[in-house]
């Protein structure tokens, strides 16, 4: 009887990479977007949702072009710790600069954060069996004092440069007598509506960041420049329906783009001011101005809302002389007789 024949060895199945590769991007859109979903209903901004969507699209480009994923399992610590180092050595997409810039920690922070979430989402829901994300740490800030901070004297007249016999002035004195009066955040005082006006009491509700609500005070200032924009401008530019208070003359709804920006910074030109001006400065500039007339620190946090006092804490920007003559003002060392 003769030897048979070995058995023949079977062959590997075929694998259509670039089928695998589509159904793995798939699938992570998909997880995507059920990530958002989850975010609207936990109460995070459309804003958040908006930035966290397109940081993870940034990390899902990176994949598609670095690596070469063919299934959601092989998503390691590894793999997300190589894409951090890609946005260490990542250029910033600023046509403003000549030579490149890196992404600044705070950016990279923000990424990992929409990273973090997404794969922590991932896990609890059953979509991954482990979280490669646990344990990537953010990079460190560096906490740099404004230059462009600015003091009393050129908001005064910053403030007076707006023409007040113009419906736009009358408008544009409303609305950054608020900022400077109240230290709200752009998006809250772009989303405060009619109702959420309590002028007899001169306060104003708002809705901050995680749709947290706080109650803010209005300044005499803000409450009679808010007065003469309800009653003389605002009804000439509002469309019958707008909820919101402060209204574009080009469209009378919202804001959509940065048409008082541009307006602030041709009064800031026209006081003689070269510093850079921003909504955001108003804010630093309100906290800052209050602490330098001796508000209590504590107020301060209740009026920006912010629930650490850290973060309040970053606002506050004393130079070295105002620091100096408070201390010697109130240390009991330096009220001891030599």
């Amino acid at each position: 009887m003769g030897r048979s024949a070995p058995f023949p060895l079977a062959e590997p199945p075929l694998v259509d990479w670039g089928a695998a590769v589509s159904l793995v991007f798939e699938r992570l859109l998909e997880w995507r977007e059920a990530f958002a979903q989850d975010l609207r209903v936990r109460g995070y901004s459309p804003k958040t949702v908006e930035v966290y969507s397109l940081d993870l699209g940034r990390f899902f480009e990176w994949l598609e072009a670095e690596t070469e994923l063919s299934s959601v399992a092989e998503l390691s610590s590894n793999l997300l710790r190589n894409f951090q180092l890609h946005l260490m050595l990542k250029p910033r997409q600023n046509k403003r600069h000549r030579h490149p810039r890196l992404l600044t920690a705070a950016t990279r922070n923000r990424i990992l954060a929409a990273l973090k979430g997404f794969f922590r989402f991932l896990r609890k829901s059953g979509r991954l069996l482990s979280n490669p994300a646990a344990e990537l740490e953010g990079a460190r800030k560096v906490t740099k004092l404004p230059k462009d901070l600015l003091t009393v004297a050129e908001m005064r007249r910053l403030l007076d440069s707006i023409d007040p016999t113009t419906d736009v002035g009358r408008h544009d004195r409303a609305v950054f007598e608020l900022l400077y009066s109240s230290g709200l955040r752009r998006a809250e005082f772009k989303g405060l509506r009619l109702q959420d006006l309590r002028l007899e009491e001169g306060l104003a509700h708002v809705q901050g960041k995680g749709n947290k609500e706080r109650v803010v005070p209005l300044g005499e200032r803000c409450l009679r420049a808010l007065r003469i924009y309800l009653a003389q401008v605002r009804p000439q530019w509002a469309k019958p329906d707008c909820p919101y208070v402060f209204v574009s003359k080009l469209h009378g709804n919202s804001y959509r783009g940065a048409e008082v920006l541009v307006r602030l910074r041709q009064y800031a030109k026209a006081a003689k001011i070269k510093k850079a001006v921003s909504f955001h400065g108003f804010r630093h500039a309100c906290a800052t101005h209050l602490l330098q007339g001796n508000a209590d620190l504590r107020a301060i946090q209740l009026l920006l809302g912010h629930t650490d006092l850290n973060v309040t804490a970053r606002y506050l920007h004393v130079d070295p002389t105002r620091l100096r003559e408070l201390i010697l003002r109130h240390h009991p060392r330096e009220n001891d007789e030599l």
